[in-house]
Formats: C-alpha cells, structure tokens, sequence
C-alpha cells in the first residue's frame, strides 16, 4: 500500500535480477518479489548477475475484468506510482535509482522470463521498465538475460476470462524497442526556476518511513479544510523536474506533462484556474493553446499562472466523472501531456512513458500531501475532451492523462488501520 493502485488492484509485478547477495544467496539469482510475505521468490539460479536491477511488469487481467480497456492506462498508471515509490524507497537507503531508457520490451521479458514461464491464458505479465538501482557498487545497464532453468509456476487469478482485443492491440502498438538514452534532458533551466521558491524540504514531524508507509487514498474529502500558500506553492517547486532531486534522477527524459490546477482552497489564493509549465518550452507553447482571453498572471516565482479567477468547484466535479472528490479538496489538478510532440519525437511506446510520469508525479504528491496533514487521489476515470475545452485547447496537440486530487479526508470509521507487515513475525518487519 506504498503505492497507490487504481480499485486497490495491484496489478504490478516486480522481478529482482541480483548479484550474490550476502544472507540471501551466494549466488546470482532471479526473484519475484512476494508482497504479502515480504520476501523474494527463487525464479533462476544461478542468474545473470550484474548489478542490481528490477523488471516491473503488468498482469493486465488484474485491472481488465473490472475496468475493460480502460485497464491498460491504469496499469501504466499504477507503473509510474511504483516507480516513484522505489525510487523514494531507495533514496533512503542511500542508493540511486535509475530507469533505464535502453532495454525494449522483448530484451525485458527474456530477462525477467515472461516467455520462458507458464502462465495461465490471459493472465501473463508484461515487461514495463527496467530500473537500475545503484547500492555504491555502479550500475545504469540491464544485466544479459541467463540461459539456465526457471523454477515454479505462476498462481492463477482466475476461473474465468474476458479478452479485451483493445487491451491486446494498444499493447502491440505501444511495444518499446531498444532505443537510444536521451543526451540531454528537456527540463533544463528548471533548476533555475526552483531557485528563491520553499523547494527545500523542511522537518514536518514524522519520520519518513512511517510517512511512505501511512499513505493512503482518500475515499471523501471534507469540503472545508484548506491549505496555505506555502504548503500549496513548495509541492508545485517539488513537482518541478531539476537535477539533484527525487524522484526527477530516476528518470532519464525530459518532462511531458504540465498541471492545470482547480485552486478550491489556497489561502493567499484566489480560486480559479491555474497552470504550472513544467517542460522549459511548455509555457509559450501552451499559452498558444489555450484560451486566447486567459490572463497569465505569474505567481510565486515559479512558472505558475493564473489563468481566469472564478469558482470551478463544479467544473472540477464534472470533468472528474462527476466525482466529488475532485471538488471538495483544497485543490484539484488535471496532468495535460504534451502528447503529439512526444510521440512524434520519441514513437508510439512513449505513449506509456507518459502515463509512467503522470504515476510519479502522483506519487509525490500522495506523499506531500500527507506531510502536509492531508490526503490526496487520483482519479483515473476523467473526460478527457471536456478538460480540453476548460483550456479551450482545440485538437489533440495537447491531451490529459490523469486527474488528481488534494484535501482532508472524512475518515471512514468503518475502516481498520494496522501496521505495516503486522501479519508477520517481529523479525521479519523492516
């Protein structure tokens, strides 16, 4: 529960590809990471070796019997969250964390052995990303796949199957090949602009695990409760890409994603609609999109612009699927990728990198809201054209990926809180 999962479905998988490990194995091995035991499951032995490298991978069924097609951008989704939750785990171990842009889908699903385990019809993994993670002891490339033997079979979800053609042909469509790392990143200058904002991070009274580990989604929130300024303000710094930062390290391309912001309650704001520009060229570029009449009005130092004051409670509402939720927090954004220029700059597969991004940027603000004593969701089921239309964006240049919202949660007292790991031995709880 790190992460967040779209319907709490958890449909990503993590294979670890390691090095002999002292304690754990002498030699090189393959494992699936087992969540419920919090422990690693022996896949291949002896494996590839290399440095330390996880495969995070999708069961598409996992989303698909309750959302349909839809359940492909939410396991793209549920990735990027991952991502940033391994990326936070191991920044406080000290490690880096780092996805590697390299690898294609196939070299992944050798590594991991997709294609080489049985997997009941319908329920197989498929290869998402590569993340190298870096102890002190180097990395920044996959490890070459091993010939030897793979060891157990996967669990069966489920009796029965409903196949989704479109799931199938998004996935065929969308197939990363091997490419080539970015030399330069997209977001440069960003450091700049966090310059003179509360990017830092200050002492906010918990430790940091209990933090990572308390998260949760808000089913309600309260309508009332709001944030400062300065709270509001340093998570948009902290959303900012910018070298020397987590998760921004991890990810070795440039942004693609900017935020449209419904301001509900900000004090020192008034509500409107705000934009947060976080690609270098997106602030130009959008306000050629967008509503001709918008005023632009810079704000805190950040490239973050008023766009037209009002109350958007109810547009907020009704571009989230009529979801409240989406109304009653303290503020309420939409993720607008830069969607045709990317496609067009890196192909089809960068489809899913997009949504990976929108996760991360989720992830973060899942866990600046609980430092901030608040809760926050995302929100998956959006009207994507209706949000354009708010913009007054025409065409389909400019495209939202994932909507998101910040408040106080009405807590549910029918819901039990109790630790993490709680179900296992003492010794075991790390």
């Amino acid at each position: 529960r790190a992460n967040a999962s779209s319907g709490n479905l958890h449909p990503t998988g993590l294979t670890l590809v390691a090095p002999a490990v002292p304690g754990v194995n002498d030699k090189s091995a393959v494992y699936n990471y087992a969540p419920r035991e919090h422990g690693l499951e022996t896949l291949q032995t002896p494996g590839p070796g290399g440095s330390l490298t996880t495969v995070l991978s999708s069961v598409h069924w996992r989303e698909a019997w309750k959302y349909g097609e839809r359940a492909y951008r939410y396991c793209q989704l549920d990735a990027g969250h991952a991502l940033g939750a391994i990326t936070y785990a191991a920044t406080l171990m000290g490690w880096q964390a780092e996805l590697l842009a390299e690898p294609g889908d196939k070299a992944l699903a050798v590594l991991a052995g997709f294609e080489a385990r049985e997997f009941v019809h319908g329920e197989g993994e498929v290869a998402d990303f590569a993340l190298s993670i870096n102890t002190g002891g180097g990395g920044g490339r996959a490890p070459e796949a091993s010939s030897g033997a793979w060891l157990g079979s996967p669990n069966r979800l489920g009796r029965q199957h409903l196949r989704w053609n479109g799931i199938e042909l998004v996935d065929a469509a969308a197939a990363k090949p091997p490419t080539v790392a970015p030399t330069a990143l997209k977001s440069a200058g960003t450091n700049a602009e966090r310059a003179g904002t509360n990017a830092e991070r200050v002492s906010f009274g918990i430790g940091a695990v209990d933090l990572v580990r308390g998260r949760r989604s808000a089913v309600a929130m309260d309508g009332r409760t709001g944030i400062s300024r300065d709270a509001f303000l340093g998570m948009l710094a902290r959303a900012m890409p910018a070298e020397g930062f987590q998760p921004w390290d991890a990810l070795p391309h440039g942004p693609s994603l900017s935020l449209a912001v419904f301001v509900h309650r900000v004090e020192g704001l008034v509500p409107g609609l705000y934009l947060l520009a976080r690609g270098s060229d997106h602030g130009p570029r959008l306000r050629a999109a967008c509503d001709g009449d918008f005023a632009w009005n810079n704000i805190g130092g950040l490239p973050f612009y008023l766009l037209r004051e009002g109350d958007y409670r109810d547009t907020a509402r009704t571009i989230s699927c009529g979801q409240d939720i989406a109304a009653d927090g303290a503020f309420s954004l939409s993720m607008i990728s830069d969607f045709e220029a990317t496609l067009s700059a890196d192909g089809p597969w960068a489809y899913r990198r997009m949504h990976w991004e929108a996760g991360v940027i989720g992830q973060l603000l899942y866990l600046e809201a609980e430092a901030a004593g608040l809760r926050a969701t995302g929100i998956g089921c959006f009207f994507d054209l209706e949000t354009r239309e708010v913009l007054g964006i025409k065409g389909e240049d400019w495209q939202s990926l994932y909507h998101f919202t910040v408040g106080a949660a009405v807590e549910d007292d029918r819901l039990q809180t109790l630790d993490a790991y709680h179900h296992l031995p003492k010794e075991r709880r790390c």
